[in-house]
């Protein structure tokens, strides 16, 4: 039987993110479940190579068929302190 649910609990799942992409709230219905919690009230926030990858520009790929990509563009500094001020929060 599941837990009850405490709706002002916050819990903290640690995942391991591949190649900066962040993954659906879909995929992680499997770790988040046994905690009984909704997958719908669950919110991923992305890593920092996530955000840079997003402030390059550049197009996803498929991370099964390239491998060890070189990452290459120009980043405002008002961008980098975006970035690392949605880290912090």
């Amino acid at each position: 039987m599941l837990p009850k649910f405490h709706p002002n609990e916050i819990k903290v799942v640690y995942l391991r993110c591949t190649g900066g992409e962040v993954s659906t709230t879909s995929a992680l219905a499997s770790k988040i479940g046994p905690l009984g919690l909704s997958p719908k009230k669950i919110k991923v926030a992305p890593s920092a190579s996530a955000l840079i990858i997003k402030a390059l520009k550049e197009p996803p790929r498929d991370r099964k068929k390239q491998k060890n990509i070189k990452h290459s563009g120009n980043i405002t500094f008002d961008e980098i302190v975006n970035i690392a001020q949605q880290m912090r929060h």
